[in-house]
């Protein structure tokens, strides 16, 4: 080959080689091609309007379905999902998605999986279809196996195909999480979930069974269809996370994790369908048991240091409604292979205690005991008083209220109190309006000696 064609083939590949410099190819289209609809950030501005899909310049090709999918740090987005293929085109490509997720209400599949997003930075949602705004809906499960956070609300309610929920990496809800209105759902997997504002799981009535492994939240709300079968799973959070309140009604048993450190501050059990309520918490503040029609029986740990720790922080207890329940005196039961207790006082001071039904003489033998109520007990008592309110109604016909009458005169129950509707005034205002009058005496005393002086000295 001569130098000259040599040269002439050169300067033709070099020609066409500056052609697809400053001719490159066009590029991907965006995400919503993919039928994933998103508002991404906006991109550079050509004859006065956005280029929406400008951000595929800026990246790879792998990257470029990514920018645009999976939202943006800088920007509301909101991804709504329609079809499966989507979900799944969302989970490959984003690990994140910045921004929330919404499953449209009139998907028209059978599942939506969501597998490969592990943290959404604002809300999951689906809602609006219980009122039969969705007519052609077939959707039936929603499932994320490795979705771990969700910044926002977790809300999925109002769907009456829906009959699996399956999250069971999910363990944090910095927003609300609700579950409700779900007239077909017979499957739900939350069970990781131990971290969130509030959650209500309510309104499903094919679901019978359920775990919660909530540690840490304000307001835990748990309404079951009468039958539900509920298993409390839950360590104490890593950072000893508390759940302000925790409500269950509606339930047929409760089971417990052996693990089971749940600090709550207040516990209601109303409405069930229980017959024995073991208490394994860690420790709880208030305790409330309202309207089970078929409890028989409390039951707290009979072994320390479990049997002292319950009711360390105990101020209130309100046991109504229950017609089948027997309140004697403390004995030992077994509730699967575990030593436990009919019942346990708390050793320190409390607030509240509201009673009814079958409340026997020997069920408050160890305030009578531990006050001894012949002898008057000061305000500086170190034995157990309950302050604010007590009353007590018993349906024993041969229950006795003196020795408790004799305890309020000797102001171990200073404030509100109540035995079968009759109330019993504290002589001279009981020991502790003694004691307050006495050192108002004193102090007065003092006053009119200090005056005096002082005039003796000016005179």
């Amino acid at each position: 080959m001569s130098l000259c064609r040599a040269l002439r083939m050169a300067t033709v590949g070099l020609s066409a080689f500056g052609k697809y410099i400053t001719n490159p190819l066009p590029p991907l289209p965006p995400a919503r091609a993919a039928g994933i609809i998103y508002r991404p950030g906006l991109g550079r501005v050509q004859n006065g309007r956005p280029r929406e899909h400008d951000l595929t310049h800026a990246f790879p090709p792998a990257a470029r379905v990514a920018s645009a999918a999976c939202g943006t740090s800088e920007a509301s987005t909101t991804i709504t999902i329609r079809r499966a293929a989507e979900a799944t085109a969302l989970g490959r490509a984003c690990p994140t998605v910045y921004g929330s997720v919404q499953i449209a209400p009139d998907a028209n599949e059978d599942a939506v999986v969501l597998d490969g997003v592990e943290t959404i930075t604002q809300d999951l949602v689906l809602s609006g279809c219980d009122d039969g705004g969705c007519p052609n809906v077939t959707l039936a499960r929603i499932t994320g196996s490795s979705l771990s956070r969700v910044l926002g609300r977790f809300d999925i309610q109002g769907l009456g195909t829906l009959k699996e929920i399956e999250f069971p990496g999910l363990n944090e809800v910095e927003g609300s999480a609700m579950v409700q209105r779900l007239g077909a759902l017979d499957t739900l997997d939350l069970g990781g979930l131990h971290t969130v504002r509030n959650l209500t799981v309510a309104d499903i009535p094919q679901l019978y069974y359920a775990e919660l492994g909530v540690s840490s939240g304000a307001t835990v709300v748990v309404a079951g269809n009468g039958n539900l079968v509920l298993r409390l799973n839950a360590a104490q959070a890593a950072d000893d996370g508390t759940i302000q309140n925790l409500d269950i009604s509606g339930i047929g048993e409760l089971r417990w994790s052996n693990r089971n450190q749940v600090v709550v501050d207040s516990f209601t059990l109303r409405d069930s369908r229980l017959e024995v309520l073991p208490l394994l918490f860690n420790s709880f503040g208030a305790l409330n048991i309202r309207d089970n029609s078929k409890l028989t029986a409390v039951l707290f740990p009979a072994d320390d240091p479990a049997r002292t720790t319950i009711v360390s922080r105990l101020k209130s207890i309100a046991v109504t409604g229950n017609p089948q329940l027997s309140l004697n005196a403390s004995s030992p039961s077994r509730w699967n292979d575990t030593d436990m207790l009919t019942w346990v006082w708390p050793s320190e001071n409390m607030d509240t205690v509201l009673l009814d039904g079958a409340l026997h003489d020997a069920f408050f033998q160890p305030f009578v005991d531990a006050h001894g109520y012949t002898s008057p007990q000061t305000a500086n008592s170190t034995k157990p008083r309950v302050l604010q309110d007590f009353e007590i109604r018993s349906s024993v016909p041969d229950f006795h209220c003196e020795p408790i009458d004799e305890m309020r005169r000797h102001g171990v129950f200073p404030g509100r109190y109540s035995c079968n509707g009759n109330s019993v005034a504290v002589p001279n205002g009981g020991a502790a309006d003694r004691a307050r009058l006495r050192n108002a005496l004193v102090l007065l005393l003092l006053s009119v000696c200090l005056v005096f002086g002082t005039v003796a000295g000016l005179s």
